[in-house]
């Protein structure tokens, strides 16, 4: 999938200072908030897909019924706790569940669009 010029111009931005993040290891502090909400979305199947970067929109409409699921599965989210920066930039987050634990990526743009998310 090609990237529009606002979502290259978006995650360009973003990688410009991922190094200077990753240096320092400094929370973002819009992460948390953000994938709490992102979380409880995805567990209803309401994902506010407005605001998150359309190809990566894209995939999370694509695997929503088996992202959903697992997000069932766990229950409502009990702790989020900070890790640290990834080498790319993204906030890491361990995240413990009613019934399970989880880590979490998320990197947000500088107009709070979601441009990175991942789970494992």
């Amino acid at each position: 999938m090609q990237l529009s010029d606002r979502e290259a111009k978006l995650i360009t931005e973003e990688q410009g200072v991922a190094p200077k993040r990753f240096k320092e290891q400094t929370q973002d502090p819009r992460t948390e908030a953000v994938l709490r909400s992102l979380l409880d979305d995805i567990r209803r199947g309401e994902p506010k897909y407005e605001q998150i970067l359309p190809s990566l929109a894209s995939f999370l409409r694509q695997d929503l019924p088996t992202i959903q699921a697992d997000m069932k599965r766990r229950g409502g989210v009990k702790s989020m706790v900070f890790k640290g920066v990834s080498p790319r930039g993204s906030d890491i987050y361990q995240v413990t569940f009613e019934n399970g634990n989880m880590e979490c990526r998320l990197m947000l743009a500088s107009d709070g669009t979601i441009i990175l998310l991942g789970f494992s």
